[in-house]
């Protein structure tokens, strides 16, 4: 049976106040224990992050259509949550400088 998102919390706080006196590399032991969530779970947390981007984003287009037509209309604002999602959703699927060879110095 899978594990639920309380019960996961519920771990972490037990976890977290068990090791609150002690060593910050103690305290990184103890919470790497902890599995990380599995792949169903990733793949679901991608989808709604992504469907969410994209529903922004839509919202966005077609408030700037539908704004555009109004005389003293601003559509900075939409224009600007518009940019925003979609540098959003653009860098999550753009590979790491660092992935692809970089520094991070420079």
């Amino acid at each position: 049976m899978a594990e639920t998102s309380a019960e996961r919390a519920s771990a972490v706080a037990q976890v977290a106040a068990a090791t609150a006196d002690k060593d910050t590399t103690v305290q990184k032991a103890a919470m790497d224990v902890l599995r990380p969530p599995t792949q169903p779970t990733i793949d679901k947390l991608w989808l709604i992050l992504v469907g969410g981007l994209v529903g922004a984003l839509l919202a966005s287009v077609i408030g700037l259509i539908v704004w555009v037509g109004h005389t003293n209309a601003q559509t900075d604002k939409i224009i600007t949550v518009f940019s925003a999602v979609l540098a959003g959703l653009v860098g999550l699927f753009v590979k790491s400088p660092l992935e692809s060879g970089g520094s991070a110095n420079n």
